[in-house]
């Protein structure tokens, strides 16, 4: 009998500390140091992962240290700033991970975060089906630019020359040559879309187009090539409207909202009933605009100056998009002859020309570094467009075309067929289609499109 109230003792006294230590253990993330500072995840790529951390007045330095899967992964410091945006990298694609930071004021202690679990894109296939057209059966013909609205709705611009272009017919009539090209899902049409011979003059023609954009399928822009645009309401064109700019590229979040960039520095907004040129402080000519958002920033606008065959520097030129300035990007070290750029802003951005080079800091002087080696980019490339991280094609001279799938770059110029092409002008991706647009070495226009296997 007393062994049994001896270990009825014990196990109460077992039982009395087990409670003590439970209930006055601290929590490793107490109460208020969510009060000092919020932890939260932005978004992750295949192998990277960006944070967003903001301090609520803690004495600086302060000094972050984050965990990967319980491992010590980096150790940085804030100074200034109390907002900050900072990555992870090296990680795997479509893999599942844990972190935690902990945080130190100055002259303060520790404090431990929250842990956020969050997983990386999955990897996309580069393997496509492809079909290429020819357009053009004399002269020199080409395309520039391209515009896809879904799979049965995509739009081309350029010069086409056929054989019954630039001459008269049986009845005495002017036959003028093609600026554009439109698929409907079955087949390509070649379309003339008329610009004014001289701005503001009555008489028009269809002379080259330069560039297209469209934000649906009845609201298409198509500059020429000169100073004036048009615009397409999905069966017939506005009259041409002149603008400020001699036009290279246009962008633009709505028809109210449209920029168009040209020659000697030139850009020009369009608010839905004028074009307002922008002094850009340069005098090189624009050669692509580009803007991406995220939930977090404000609307992110980059254009890029260049001249190709010549030493100058490239120049970077941010948009303002609340007072209409342009602002230049300095301390970049990218090469002469830089042709394009595609971004998420704040996190990844990357530019085509003489190379391709990569930065997830654009404003970091000097933090810009090669992308992709000789023996992948053989060739100079003229443009860049992308879904996603994982999701991104680059096409060039001699027909170059490659793809990256969130891991690693591919060139698919033979899978393609496109080895015998003069030059890719222009590519676009969007829900698994490419199209890409240039001219072949015999002078025929040229479009590619890539179906994702």
């Amino acid at each position: 009998m007393f062994d049994l109230i001896k270990k009825i003792f014990f196990l109460l006294f077992l039982f009395i500390i087990a409670f003590i230590n439970l209930t006055c253990r601290k929590s490793p993330v107490q109460p208020d140091d969510y009060e000092r500072f919020a932890f939260t995840f932005e978004d992750a790529s295949c192998t990277e992962a960006w944070f967003n951390l903001k301090l609520n007045n803690l004495s600086k330095p302060v000094m972050v240290k984050l965990y990967r899967d319980n491992f010590l992964d980096k150790t940085f410091n804030i100074y200034g700033t109390n907002d900050t945006v900072f990555y992870i990298e090296k990680l795997l694609p479509k893999k599942s991970y844990e972190v935690y930071i902990e945080v130190q004021p100055a002259n303060d202690k520790f404090y431990r975060s929250n842990v956020i679990r969050f997983t990386t894109m999955d990897t996309t296939t580069n393997e496509f089906s492809w079909q290429v057209w020819e357009f053009g059966s004399k002269g020199s013909s080409a395309l520039y630019d391209v515009a896809i609205i879904d799979e049965n709705n995509i739009w081309a611009v350029g010069e086409i020359y056929t054989e019954d272009t630039y001459t008269w017919d049986s009845l005495g009539n002017w036959i003028e040559p093609y600026n554009a090209v439109h698929w409907d899902g079955t087949k390509w049409e070649l379309k003339r879309i008329q610009f004014y011979t001289f701005c503001g003059q009555q008489h028009t023609g269809s002379y080259p187009a330069k560039s297209v954009f469209a934000f649906g399928s009845n609201d298409v822009w198509i500059a020429m090539d000169g100073s004036q645009v048009v615009r397409w309401n999905g069966s017939t064109q506005s009259q041409p409207i002149c603008t400020p700019v001699s036009i290279n590229k246009l962008w633009g979040s709505s028809s109210n909202d449209l920029y168009a960039v040209g020659n000697n520095g030139n850009i020009a907004h369009w608010d839905g009933r004028k074009w307002t040129k922008i002094e850009s402080g340069i005098e090189n000519n624009f050669q692509s605009i580009y803007s991406n958002s995220s939930s977090r920033q404000l609307q992110e606008i980059i254009v890029v100056a260049s001249e190709e065959f010549s030493n100058l520097p490239t120049e970077l030129i941010k948009i303002n998009p609340q007072d209409k300035t342009a602002i230049s990007i300095s301390g970049h070290n990218l090469p002469a002859m830089m042709k394009d750029i595609w971004f998420k802003s704040g996190k990844r951005y990357i530019a085509v020309g003489n190379g391709i080079y990569s930065t997830k800091k654009i404003d970091i002087p000097g933090s810009w570094k090669r992308e992709v080696n000789n023996n992948i980019n053989k060739w100079f490339t003229t443009a860049i467009d992308g879904e996603n991280y994982n999701d991104i094609i680059v096409c060039g001279s001699s027909g170059e075309l490659l793809h990256f799938n969130g891991y690693r770059w591919k060139n698919i110029t033979y899978q393609a067929g496109l080895s015998n092409i003069n030059r890719l002008t222009e590519c676009k991706i969007k829900n698994g289609i490419i199209v890409c647009v240039g001219f072949t070495t015999d002078g025929k226009g040229i479009i590619a499109t890539g179906r994702r296997n």
